[in-house]
């Protein structure tokens, strides 16, 4: 019975302090997907939630997204411009795993809308 404690003793101080340590956030292992609609084509600039920035000229507008989420992100970002003269309106939106976090709208030619998420 006395060996039955201790092996009881000794999973138990292992066990607890790695269960303390698991990751329950949706920071990590989740999606972010970037959304950019208006009228015709937008100059659009993300991030990876971290240091790289991408950028699409020209892009074809609807135009989306998805990149994985990560534990250490520190903001999402998303800029869209009009780049076609006459253009009417230009949106953004972020979607953390498909639940709208950031959304605008920027109006007139050459308008630009920005969405940015930091997550918790």
């Amino acid at each position: 019975m006395h060996r039955f404690s201790v092996i009881v003793a000794i999973v138990t101080a292992v066990a607890v302090p790695l269960t303390a340590c698991s990751d329950t956030g949706t920071t990590g292992g989740g999606e972010i997907t970037y959304k950019v609609g208006g009228t015709t084509q937008a100059s659009i600039t993300y991030t990876d939630g971290g240091t790289q920035t991408s950028q699409e000229t020209e892009a074809q507008i609807p135009w989306e997204k998805t990149v994985s989420t990560k534990s250490d992100a520190i903001v999402y970002q998303v800029s869209a411009q009009n780049s076609i003269p006459g253009s009417d309106s230009v949106t953004c939106e972020i979607l953390l795993d498909g639940k709208s976090v950031s959304a605008n709208e920027g109006k007139g030619e050459f308008a630009i809308a920005s969405c940015q998420y930091t997550p918790d």
